[in-house]
């Protein structure tokens, strides 16, 4: 039986890593060529998606972890924490075209709609609670101020939407 040539699998697991470092750091120089050479207008904004966890969108980088979006200006280290990821995108298309009041609504009205979302979990939490304990009057002041919250949720969410849409155009 003849002899073949056989590798060591430390070499190929080392040639691997080599090429994956060399693409992840070719990407890496292209991308920063491309952001340093495309001409930011009202009109064009470049969005690249990044795997399925993030978005380049101009100077803004844009990722997902933990059930949030957490976006960071290319020039600063401040991060803003979206939960809505059309939100997180269109603000950083308002900000680029300068529309600087429309993006500042869109972020407050996403975190408006995640504040009044963890009070209805709030709320909805404490009815059970009080269910349990059979404490009636309790009880009917959390459903009071839990159908409160839904009516100020649905609001919210409808200006979120309706600014998003006006993002749009």
């Amino acid at each position: 039986m003849d002899k073949s040539n056989t590798v060591n699998k430390q070499t190929v697991e080392q040639a691997i890593l080599d090429a994956v470092k060399h693409i992840k750091n070719w990407t890496k120089q292209e991308l920063t060529n491309l952001l340093a050479t495309h001409k930011f207008s009202k009109d064009t904004i470049l969005i690249i998606p990044i795997g399925h966890a993030g978005y380049l969108i101009g100077n803004y980088a844009l990722r997902y972890v933990n059930n949030e979006w957490h976006m960071i200006y290319r020039y600063n280290d401040q991060e803003l924490v979206f939960h809505n990821r059309n939100a997180a995108m269109f603000y950083a298309i308002c900000q680029q075209t300068f529309r600087l009041s429309l993006a500042d609504q869109i972020y407050n009205y996403d975190q408006q709609v995640h504040r009044l979302d963890r009070e209805v979990d709030h709320f909805r939490i404490r009815i059970k609670r009080s269910s349990k304990k059979r404490e009636r009057d309790i009880k009917q002041l959390y459903d009071s101020r839990y159908q409160e919250s839904i009516l100020k949720l649905k609001h919210a969410r409808f200006l979120l939407e309706k600014t998003l849409q006006m993002a749009k155009y």
